[in-house]
């Protein structure tokens, strides 16, 4: 006999999509940099009440089996009910995936870092060499100044010579290893005025 009606304003707003697939890769493989979403940003549409409650939208859930070289997966975005409108209701996923190998990479810079001013430092070698592992074709295109060899001024003290630097690495590389030299002398002296 009665019917419920509830009106609202109808509203539009952009919101980030995120994926909720797994990509799992054959052993010897890995997967180079982050996942790509197109369009990342999706406009959605509907009542002002539903659309302040929503911050982000998800993909379908899928666990998949890649295997070596460029890929483009489209799959749809959960449906947060009949009331709420996509601009597109699948996104395309694009991933790279290449054969895990290892390169010696060399004359990679020392930096020295938070040194006080009139005073200099300097360390012994001022370069440095060691393996990375990763992508092979991602390797291959790597340049020394992409990876971080830092020592921090305030772990100096006079009783120690040498130091063990922090290495950062790209964030699209696995790992590093067999730094050498392993530890490196850091000879400090007071600017003359």
């Amino acid at each position: 006999n009665r019917i419920k009606i509830s009106l609202d304003e109808f509203q539009s707003k952009n919101i980030r999509v995120f994926s909720n697939i797994i990509f799992n890769t054959l052993p010897g493989l890995t997967i180079v940099g982050e996942k790509k979403i197109e369009p990342e940003i999706i406009k959605i549409a509907g009542p002002e009440e539903e659309l302040a409650l929503i911050n982000h939208l998800e993909t379908l859930t899928d666990t998949i089996m890649v295997d070596n070289g460029l890929f483009e997966y489209d799959i749809k975005i959960k449906s947060l009910g009949k009331l709420i409108n996509y601009s597109n209701d699948f996104v395309k996923i694009k991933i790279n995936v290449q054969q895990i190998s290892e390169r010696i990479i060399v004359d990679i810079p020392v930096q020295i870092l938070d040194v006080p001013p009139k005073i200099r430092v300097f360390p012994s070698p001022q370069t440095v060499s060691l393996t990375v592992i990763g992508g092979v074709k991602r390797i291959a295109t790597i340049k020394p100044n992409e990876i971080k060899i830092q020592i921090n001024f305030k772990d100096w003290n006079l009783d120690n010579q040498f130091y063990e630097p922090l290495v950062t690495l790209p964030p699209d590389l696995l790992e590093w290893r067999d730094l050498s030299p392993r530890n490196l002398e850091v000879a400090v002296a007071r600017e003359i005025e």
